[in-house]
């Protein structure tokens, strides 16, 4: 489950990891930044890069401990409307079959 996954030559998925923390830090405003490393710890963060460039995330969380919900979906203004988030949120859906 922890796999990075390239879509395209150019687009990448990931778990974050500490490499993400101050990027996910700079735009990340709905949780203490606590709460943000303790997401990223336990693999509750995607993030999305394009050519190398961050271009958003997913933040997740568990209901009942076993049933996956979306907590966050965001991209950079630039590169919303792209079909990106479709990406995404399809690789996640994809990730969270395994609590079924």
């Amino acid at each position: 489950m922890r796999k990075i996954v390239t879509l395209r030559s150019d687009i990448m998925i990931k778990y974050a990891d500490k490499n993400d923390l101050e990027t996910l830090k700079k735009y990340e405003h709905c949780i203490s930044k606590s709460e943000l490393k303790n997401s990223i710890n336990t693999k509750r963060i995607l993030v999305m890069y394009n050519n190398d460039v961050f271009i958003g995330w997913l933040r997740f969380n568990l209901f009942c401990d076993n049933i996956p919900f979306m907590n966050m979906l965001y991209f950079l203004k630039k590169y919303r409307g792209k079909g990106y988030g479709r990406q995404l949120l399809s690789y996640w859906e994809k990730e969270m079959s395994k609590y079924n």
